[in-house]
């Protein structure tokens, strides 16, 4: 439970309110709106509105987990609510805990995903889930683009994967650094900086093998 304050850093200010501002859309009367509360690095074709690029990426994610109507799925990091959403909607998911760290998303998710009963919005830390969560036998992990900033990744892992029952699935889009020299200091400091400015732990710098290896270690085959 120590690590709550460390995951505590995606509550600033440039993961509240800023991301939504490239969900605006012109709303068919001469105005622009927010249309959506997406936050993921979305996967992009020619001519996609932000709202749409997330959506595909949580598609891709799903496709790759092989959501069925029967699993009961942990998402870890669900930011706003809206990719729990599109579980229940497009995918008719069972039932879905949904984790996220930051206050303000936790309450705006809690409203989104009202009409959702099998859905439930956790306020907690990735690697610090409460009883009730560790207690639940779940057939899917998800992380979608944000297990990068949790302190640390190999924690996160440590802490959910034995939640998902013997012949589950566990499926993430995440973010490994571009694996830098110990000679090329003046990169490798570089990457230490932008890895601070974006809530990165410098733990999560790391490269394939030993996020494999951390995989294996917790039970997944990779």
């Amino acid at each position: 439970g120590s690590s709550q304050g460390s995951d505590e850093c995606i509550s600033s200010a440039a993961y509240n309110r800023a991301p939504l501002l490239l969900s605006l859309e012109p709303n068919g009367e001469g105005e622009w709106a927010i249309t959506s509360t997406w936050c993921n690095i979305g996967l992009w074709e020619e001519g996609d509105s932000f709202r749409i690029a997330c959506e595909r990426l949580a598609c891709t994610l799903a496709d790759a987990a092989a959501l069925s109507q029967t699993d009961i799925v942990l998402d870890v990091g669900v930011g706003y609510g809206d990719q729990a959403a599109l579980w229940c909607e497009r995918f008719g998911v069972n039932r879905v805990i949904a984790v996220e760290v930051n206050p303000v998303a936790v309450a705006e998710a809690r409203q989104r995903l009202g009409p959702h009963k099998n859905v439930e919005v956790v306020h907690a830390s990735a690697t610090a889930l409460p009883e009730p969560v560790r207690s639940t036998g779940f057939d899917v992990l998800l992380s979608l683009d944000c297990a990068y900033h949790f302190d640390s990744r190999e924690a996160f892992l440590e802490r959910t994967l034995p939640l998902v029952k013997s012949g589950g699935r566990f499926a993430a889009i995440d973010m490994l650094p571009t694996p830098v020299p110990r000679a090329h200091l003046f990169k490798r400091l570089l990457q230490l900086v932008v890895a601070k400015l974006v809530d990165i732990p410098v733990a999560n710098l790391h490269d394939t093998a030993l996020y494999e290896s951390h995989l294996r270690r917790n039970g997944c085959a990779c």
